[in-house]
């Protein structure tokens, strides 16, 4: 839920939510669109519902000032009852067939929201595991790819940052970001598309060639794109994922 939107991007400021562009789609889920006021004040009560807001801000991807995060499915969920119900949101911690009594309403120990302080320690260990990687890659002189760099570039919004240029090159003024629809993640925010995963391949591939002085033919980001990179063309399409 907490996805930071880049200045370029599909989804139009003062957003700093993925949940925020679904609602303003045009009809998401087969109902009607959110004005952009309407989307802000469900995301508030989400977070007020679920113990996700963070009262003093927070930053996506930090431990000390970690988010909330409310799951796409959660929030799926969450937004049928709300519009079903008079304005009122499920209990996500107590009900449904895989949750099991008792239980404590709040913990964000379910599968559909995760708490700041929750998301802190997975952060931390995320930053552990992270970290014993390049440890090993450096250890065995292998080739190395921080993934994470790569993304927080192309989130930066700088024109001067090699990462977002790449990826602002794909289609100038119309992909790719990590913005909802802006190309590089599928529709649960989180998974890359085609596009993206062309994007991490193409920066693997580099770092294998300057490793082992290898000459492996870089990916054309852009083909991938556009679906006309692939031998047979019976099994080419545009990414779906990305505005074309």
């Amino acid at each position: 839920m907490n996805t930071a939107i880049p200045k370029n991007s599909a989804c139009k400021p003062p957003t700093q939510t993925y949940v925020y562009c679904l609602l303003t789609q045009k009809k998401p889920f087969g109902v009607g669109v959110f004005s952009h006021q309407q989307a802000k004040a469900i995301i508030r009560q989400f977070a007020a519902a679920y113990h996700i807001a963070s009262p003093k801000g927070c930053q996506p991807g930090t431990v000390r000032n970690a988010c909330g995060y409310l799951t796409l499915p959660g929030a799926l969920n969450s937004l049928k009852y709300f519009l079903h119900h008079s304005s009122t949101f499920p209990d996500l911690d107590c009900t449904g067939p895989h949750f099991t009594k008792p239980c404590v309403a709040g913990s964000g120990l379910g599968s559909y929201y995760i708490t700041p302080q929750f998301a802190g320690k997975i952060q931390q260990l995320n930053d552990n595991v992270n970290t014993g990687i390049r440890e090993a890659a450096t250890y065995t002189q292998s080739a190395f790819v921080d993934v994470r760099i790569v993304f927080d570039g192309v989130l930066s919004g700088d024109p001067a940052n090699p990462y977002f240029a790449k990826a602002a090159a794909v289609n100038p003024g119309t992909c790719c970001n990590l913005a909802s629809g802006g190309g590089l993640v599928s529709f649960d925010g989180l998974h890359p598309s085609n596009t993206g995963y062309a994007l991490i391949a193409y920066y693997v591939i580099a770092a294998i060639n300057e490793r082992y002085g290898r000459h492996i033919r870089e990916i054309d980001v852009t083909k991938a794109y556009d679906g006309t990179r692939c031998s047979n063309k019976r099994e080419c399409f545009p990414d779906v994922y990305a505005p074309h």
